[in-house]
């Protein structure tokens, strides 16, 4: 009978594997925690995670303002500012561009408190 493993993602991107009954990991065991995180990480780059919405640009240089996106890992949608002036026609999250330096590195479920400080504070930055 095989050991059930579990697999999970650290926040810097390294692969954590255990079995469930608490025993310690044999090479059959590691193996198949690898066989796992590859079937999870094809899943994951099969499934979309974003898509543009519209893209609003300044007119007289065509430079981008702001994009709005359906994000399919956060389940909403969202604006991206690289203008910091834009102010977006509806009342969606908003995102600032340079946020995303310090945000790459966050789980999806930080995503999602993220969000919901966004929701409730619309204009507010995350900084480090």
């Amino acid at each position: 009978m095989s050991a059930v493993i579990q697999v999970r993602k650290l926040p810097d991107g390294r692969l954590q594997a255990r079995r469930l009954d608490g025993e310690p990991m044999t090479a059959a065991d590691r193996q198949e925690a690898k066989r796992l995180a590859g079937a999870e990480t094809a899943k994951a780059e099969a499934t979309p995670r974003a898509g543009v919405i519209e893209e609003i640009t300044e007119p007289a240089t065509g430079e981008l303002r702001a994009v709005k996106i359906c994000s399919a890992l956060l389940e909403t949608h969202l604006w991206v500012l690289h203008d910091r002036d834009f102010i977006p026609p509806d009342d969606d999250p908003i995102f600032f561009a340079d946020e995303f330096e310090f945000l790459k590195t966050k789980s999806i479920e930080q995503m999602r408190e993220v969000l919901k400080v966004k929701n409730v504070f619309p204009r507010a930055r995350v900084v480090q």
